[in-house]
């Protein structure tokens, strides 16, 4: 009986520029190991869309699969753009060119099995700048002042030019790095090591209650210190650096590895894992913990809930896929949702407005486990804003539920997990300090329309201002960001702020949308099912019917209920 071919593992982002894949995009895998003496290039033809196996030649299968257990047991791969390979065999000078692209790659992981990386690469901004005239064929670019140039490029970030320059530079660093063997140290023998530099050995034992310091980006670890990095903060919030502690105990059994200046650890089968922060300083996971769980899960973020200016869930099927916390650094969410798993099903986006006169006083988590799934599956979360009062965000629970509510102070920390794969299951407030309130948002008064539905609602009285987010292709429309006379603002179903175009209106006196044509829904598997709405300050209008849609029109009166998923729409007016 034949052996079935081997499995090859695609992974989501690109080896050499260490950018997300998209589906479809042309993709190769590199194949190879420290003792082999050559690596292999194969065409694994296109990105798939969502988890799959797919037996790609006779040779191979291609599987993004879950925790697939004949990954687990296959050589490491390395999965690449075919443009960014193309340009790193151009562009490096080395012999083993090849070679040092799969340890590159493969080394972007700190560690085997390591935590998804969800870094942000490094951008190299001036090398691109650099790029600009010529690339688009702009030469009085060059005649600008230097923050001039740097505030376009901040602003356009060509996507294909940053995979550019990032590849170049990878290509150019490998070319640089002498050609050396695969050099091991044990972990806790280790003193400081540096990306581009050879390791130093330390003199003395790792003292008791001393620890080791790992800092990584996206290209894997970046240094490595028996003394805490000067870390920088601002490099932290972007995304760019994460951080890791490894007491003594943990470094029983742990090797660095060390070749073409690039490093990483290797456990041994009883090695205790480590736990990857954003942050050099992380706080105690146990203590912050807002319900008790059960989780495996080894990368964490962190985020200060009174600095923020708002808040984007990411929620699929009523489970949390994905967290942004907006500020001036990152007022959109477009660069979180870039990190999330390539899925079919998008999941909606869920915002929460947040300013200084209108903090958040308290945050939560509502359990819903009559289905068995637990918290960490079906979140609904709590939050009492100063001003605005109190909000539930994603699905909303019916039946017997329990609440896990801490306060929030001037320094109070958002902790959440970061999964290789999906789901959040931790959520955390540092410090804890349980709150001896309940909060109660507004309960829906009819049920859910829609299967896996959000929910949202506001008043329609008082309002200064609405926002109705559209969809720039499709028109299709998603939120409404309210503002009320009193300064006040609501957001309800997806605001995808910073990215869709939106209608603005002040003082409307009326507001219309459309019923769901059942008709159309029939036909639409898995597209986008929306809905249209505005809102108007003239009460005699009339509305197009070329697109024999129904509207509901009503003057500013009662409570607009919003129901949502990532591709559904539904709104209703209540009077309670």
């Amino acid at each position: 009986m034949e052996d079935n071919p081997p499995h090859v593992q695609l992974r989501s982002h690109c080896g050499a520029c260490g950018r997300a894949f998209v589906a479809r995009q042309r993709i190769g895998a590199l194949l190879g190991s420290h003792g082999a003496p050559r690596c292999r290039y194969i065409d694994a033809a296109l990105f798939p869309p969502n988890y799959f196996c797919h037996q790609g030649n006779a040779n191979v299968i291609f599987c993004r699969t879950v925790n697939c257990e004949l990954c687990a047991e296959s050589a490491e791969t390395a999965t690449i753009h075919v443009d960014c390979f193309v340009l790193f065999m151009k562009r490096c000078t080395a012999p083993n060119r090849l070679q040092r692209l799969w340890v590159a790659s493969t080394w972007r992981d700190p560690w085997p099995k390591a935590p998804l990386s969800i870094l942000n690469p490094v951008a190299h901004r001036w090398d691109c700048i650099e790029e600009i005239p010529k690339t688009y064929n702009l030469p009085g670019f060059q005649t600008l002042p230097p923050e001039l140039q740097l505030m376009i490029w901040n602003y356009s970030r060509p996507p294909l030019l940053e995979r550019y320059c990032s590849v170049a530079a990878l290509a150019d660093f490998l070319s640089d790095s002498q050609p050396t063997r695969l050099t091991t140290l044990p972990l806790i023998e280790l003193q400081q090591w540096t990306r581009g530099s050879d390791p130093i050995s330390a003199n003395a034992p790792l003292a008791e209650g001393s620890t080791i310091h790992l800092t990584i980006d996206a290209q894997g670890l970046k240094e490595i210190s028996r003394t805490p990095p000067q870390a920088s903060m601002a490099n932290s919030r972007r995304g760019e650096t994460s951080y890791a502690i490894a007491t003594p105990e943990q470094c029983v059994g742990v090797e660095a590895e060390f070749r073409y200046g690039l490093g990483r650890l290797r456990f041994s089968d009883n090695s205790p894992p480590l736990t990857i922060w954003d942050t050099p300083t992380p706080p105690s996971l146990e203590r912050s913990l807002l319900f008790p769980v059960s989780s495996d899960s080894t990368r964490f973020s962190t985020a200060n809930l009174r600095r923020c200016t708002g808040i984007t869930f990411f929620i699929r099927y009523c489970s949390t896929v994905g967290v942004h916390v907006h500020t001036p650094q990152a007022p959109c969410a477009l660069i979180s949702a870039a990190r999330l798993s390539a899925n079919p099903r998008r999941p909606a986006w869920v915002y929460v407005p947040v300013s200084p006169k209108d903090p958040i006083l308290a945050f939560g988590i509502r359990s819903d486990d009559l289905r068995g799934y637990g918290v960490a599956r079906r979140p609904c979360f709590l939050l009492r804003m100063l001003r605005s009062g109190d909000l539930a965000v994603g699905p909303h629970h019916t039946g017997i539920t329990e609440d896990f509510v801490s306060l929030i102070g001037p320094s109070s920390i958002l902790v959440h997990d970061s999964p290789k794969w999906c789901l959040f299951s931790v959520f955390g407030i540092d410090p804890r300090e349980d709150a001896d309130f309940e909060i109660k948002p507004f309960a829906p008064l009819t049920s859910a329309p829609i299967n896996h539905a959000c929910f949202s609602s506001a008043p329609l009285q008082s309002i200064a201002s609405t926002q109705a987010f559209y969809d720039r292709d499709t028109k299709v429309h998603r939120g409404i960001l309210i503002t009320y006379q009193d300064g006040t603002r609501r957001a309800l179903g997806q605001c995808r702020v910073g990215l869709d175009p939106f209608r603005h209106c002040a003082t409307p006196s009326r507001v219309c949308f459309t019923l769901p044509d059942p008709a159309q829904r029939r036909i639409r598997l898995h597209q986008e099912f929306g809905v249209k709405f505005e809102f108007g300050t003239d009460v005699e209008h009339t509305h197009d019917g070329t697109d024999n849609l129904e509207w509901i029109c009503s003057p500013m009166e009662g409570v607009l209920q919003f129901w949502f998923s990532g591709r559904d729409t539904r709104l209703e007016i209540v009077h309670p």
